[in-house]
C-alpha cells in the first residue's frame, strides 16, 4: 500500500515537473509563434521650429528585433526616409529631422519591419508645420480645427476656430473631400479683427463614408493651415451623432520653440500616450493587464498558467485514480461472485 502512494507521488511529481518545462520553454524557444505581431504607431512631432522637428512613433514586436525608420514629404507621397535604426521588442523611437523650410507643412509616419519575418507594418500618415519667423509688422493668424457635429447620413456641420491676433484683413474656410487630399473648399468669410469661432454646414453627402477636412486662415503675412480631422457619415436615415476625431495633428504657425539635439531611439519602453488621431492604418499597440494576444506579457501571467496547469494535473490524477479505483472493484466483485458460485456448487456436490 504505501508503495503505490509512493508510486502515486512520483507519478504527479513528475507531471508537475512536465508541465513547468512546458511553460517556461514557450517564451524561451518559440519566438516563431509570435512571429507577424508587429504593431506600429506614428506619434506627434516635438521640438518644432523654423528649420526642424523631431519625429517620433513606437514599435511592439513581441517576436524579436525591428527596423524603423520615418517617411516624410511635403506630401501624402511621402517620398523621402530617415536613417534607419534597430529595437528590440516594444518600445518609442525617434529622429530628428533638419533641413526644413519654415512656415511649411510636412507629412510623416512611422515605418517598423521585422527581422524575423520581414513584415513590414505602417503608422498613420501624421502632419506638422514649420514655424515662422515673425517681424514686428507681421501677424500670421492663427487657426484650429474642431470635431465635425450634427453629422447625419447626408450632411455634417464642420467647426473651427481663428485667431486673427489684432489684424483686420483675416479670411477663414474650410478645406474638404474623400481623400486626405481634401481637394474642396468652402467660400470663404472676413474673421475680423477678433478671434472666434466659425463654422460651415455640408449637404447631400453620400452615407456611409468618410470625409476629412481642415480649418484654414489667411491674411496679408501668410497662411495658416489647422490639422486634418475626418468624420463618417451613418446611415440615410441614421440619427445626428458626433464622430470620433483625427487623422494629423500639425502644429500651429505661430508656435514658436527652440529645436533640441536629436534623441536617441531605444530608451523608453512605456506605451505612448493615445492621442486624438485615427486612419484605417492605425494600429494601437498599447498592451493592457497581464496577457496580449492570447499570450502572458508578465511574470504574474505565466505563473497564472503555471498554477492552472497545477490545478489540471492534480484534478486528471484524481479522476484517474478514481477510475482505477472502480476498476479493482469491479474486478474484486467478479471474484467473489466466482468464488461464491465454486464454493455452492463444492456444498452441493458433498450433500449428493
Amino acid at each position: 500500500m504505501r508503495k503505490d502512494t509512493r508510486n502515486k507521488q512520483v507519478n504527479i511529481f513528475l507531471k508537475i515537473l512536465l508541465a513547468v518545462a512546458v511553460v517556461f520553454s514557450v517564451p524561451v524557444f518559440s519566438f516563431p509563434a509570435f512571429a507577424g505581431n508587429l504593431t506600429v504607431k506614428t506619434n506627434d512631432v516635438t521640438g518644432v521650429n523654423q528649420g526642424g522637428a523631431i519625429l517620433n512613433g513606437f514599435v511592439s514586436n513581441l517576436g524579436g528585433y525591428s527596423t524603423i525608420y520615418f517617411e516624410w514629404g511635403e506630401s501624402y507621397l511621402l517620398n523621402n526616409t530617415t536613417g534607419i535604426a534597430a529595437i528590440s521588442g516594444s518600445g518609442v523611437f525617434r529622429k530628428s529631422q533638419y533641413g526644413l523650410e519654415q512656415g511649411k507643412t510636412y507629412y510623416y509616419r512611422a515605418v517598423a519591419v521585422s527581422h524575423e519575418t520581414g513584415e513590414t507594418q505602417y503608422g498613420q500618415t501624421l502632419s506638422f508645420s514649420t514655424t515662422k519667423i515673425q517681424y514686428p509688422s507681421q501677424q500670421i493668424p492663427t487657426v484650429e480645427t474642431r470635431t465635425a457635429s450634427n453629422v447625419t447620413g447626408s450632411s455634417a456641420v464642420l467647426n473651427g476656430a481663428v485667431n486673427p491676433l489684432g489684424t483686420s484683413d483675416t479670411v477663414r474656410w474650410f478645406e474638404w473631400g474623400t481623400t486626405q487630399s481634401l481637394g474642396k473648399q468652402t467660400p470663404k468669410a472676413n474673421q475680423g479683427t477678433l478671434a472666434g469661432n466659425f463654422n460651415y454646414s455640408l449637404s447631400d453627402l453620400s452615407p456611409n463614408t468618410i470625409y476629412y477636412f481642415k480649418a484654414v486662415a489667411q491674411n496679408a503675412d501668410g497662411l495658416a493651415p489647422g490639422s486634418i480631422y475626418s468624420f463618417k457619415t451613418g446611415d440615410i436615415n441614421s440619427i445626428t451623432s458626433t464622430p470620433s476625431t483625427g487623422v494629423t495633428s500639425i502644429t500651429s504657425a505661430s508656435t514658436t520653440e527652440s529645436f533640441p539635439s536629436e534623441i536617441g531611439g531605444e530608451t523608453n519602453t512605456t506605451p505612448p500616450k493615445t492621442t486624438k488621431t485615427s486612419s484605417s492604418k492605425a494600429t494601437n499597440t498599447a498592451m493592457v493587464g497581464i496577457f496580449s494576444d492570447g499570450f502572458p506579457n508578465s511574470l504574474a501571467g505565466w505563473l497564472l498558467i503555471f498554477l492552472l496547469i497545477i490545478l489540471i494535473v492534480i484534478a486528471i490524477d484524481h479522476v484517474v485514480d478514481r477510475y482505477q479505483k472502480r476498476k479493482e472493484e469491479k474486478k474484486r466483485h467478479e471474484l467473489s461472485v466466482v468464488s461464491e458460485r465454486e464454493d455452492g456448487e463444492d456444498v452441493s456436490r458433498v450433500i449428493k
